[in-house]
């Protein structure tokens, strides 16, 4: 659990004292929260506390996103639970085995994919990765994909373009 600073009150900048407030007071409801867990559910509490406990949850959220053909945050995961696959399991041999050259390939490929996101990230409320849009936007958006669909095919050439023309119909 944090404490304030010693100086707290010497600090004249009231954004960042207003930042450490806000840092100590989050320190204090989660070692409430854990405290509260560990004696009221202590199951959930040992789950808490499991070794590469991120790792875990990660790897079956983003395993949810395959059915969608993306592969790669979830391919990211499993990288980690290769790595660190004694720290959570060692009776048991590891199921996946990475190699050198997986590595690469998975490299090359997500060299593109924060791209992608980023994208999609700056379209959220506007458009949807699965095309929704609100009737307001509609037209808008459109014209938008439009727009972007010319702008790709006239950059692309060959079979990138026909998969490109064949994917954005």
């Amino acid at each position: 659990m944090l404490g304030l600073p010693g100086n707290y009150k010497d600090i004249a900048d009231e954004d960042e004292r207003a930042r450490l407030r806000a840092q100590v007071e989050k320190s204090i409801v989660l070692w409430a929260y854990e405290t509260n867990t560990k004696r009221t559910n202590p199951v959930l509490h040992e789950i808490f506390d499991l070794p590469q406990g991120r790792t875990r949850k990660e790897t079956v959220a983003f395993s949810t996103n395959t059915w969608d053909d993306d592969i790669i945050p979830f391919r990211q995961c499993l990288i980690p639970v290769a790595r660190h696959w004694d720290e959570m399991n060692n009776k048991v041999a590891c199921p996946i085995n990475v190699t050198d050259e997986e590595l690469k390939t998975h490299d090359r490929e997500g060299e593109g994919w924060n791209e992608q996101a980023d994208f999609w990230d700056a379209l959220r409320g506007f458009a949807e990765r699965d095309g929704w849009t609100s009737n307001e936007n509609y037209e808008r958006a459109l014209e938008t994909f439009a727009e972007l669909r010319e702008l790709g095919l006239r950059d692309l050439t060959g079979d990138e373009r026909a998969h490109f023309q064949k994917q954005t119909r």
